[in-house]
């Protein structure tokens, strides 16, 4: 009798072991400093609070439709090879925010381009990476995810730039880079 009273006493306190690890660990996780809210009102704009991020055992995959609308009085451009580039996607790791995965940039001379005062652009961010940077294979592959594998913070950036003088050798690739809350958009789980 008393190795059952003692198997059960053994029983309880595993239990409650498992609680309280339970508890400890999601006031743990609550205590992770939460991402800055973003610009009050912003110019790159992400409709939703939430989206999902779906695993199709190969990739992940996501759709996240933003607008953007040019508030300034500056012409502005984006540059690169084959522009538009698409907005970049950041995690919040409870301190700074990080490329939520790797990316691969060309370097070309493509014409900027270009984005008048009042212009309005719809668009969505069609997600396709891989979760790790090598397939079941062996291969290396690009790009690949580098966020958490739970559910975070995240919002999108681009890399907008006010237009270069005429007069400015470095015209096709725009001058400086705008204010970043010009460039960044509300945050939003995914």
């Amino acid at each position: 009798m008393p190795l059952a009273s003692t198997g059960a006493q053994r029983s309880r306190c595993s239990h409650w072991g498992r609680i309280l690890i339970a508890l400890v660990l999601a006031i743990a996780c609550s205590s992770v400093p939460r991402a800055p809210a973003g610009p009050a009102s912003p110019h790159l704009l992400v409709p939703a609070r939430e989206y999902h991020l779906r695993d199709d055992g190969q990739l992940y995959h996501a759709e996240i439709p933003f607008r953007y609308t040019n508030r300034t009085g500056d012409t502005l451009v984006l540059t690169g090879c084959n522009p538009p580039p698409r907005p970049t996607l950041e995690w919040w790791d409870g301190s700074r925010w990080r490329y939520a995965f790797d990316h691969i940039q060309l370097d070309c001379l493509s014409s900027p381009f270009v984005i008048p005062p009042g212009t309005v652009i719809h668009d969505t961010l069609h997600l396709r990476v891989s979760p790790d940077s090598v397939l079941r294979d062996g291969h290396g592959v690009r790009p690949y995810w580098l966020a958490s594998r739970t559910v975070g913070e995240y919002r999108l950036t681009w890399p907008l730039q006010s237009q270069a003088l005429t007069a400015d050798r470095r015209a096709r690739y725009g001058g400086p880079l705008r204010p970043l809350s010009e460039r960044a958009s509300n945050t939003f789980r995914l």
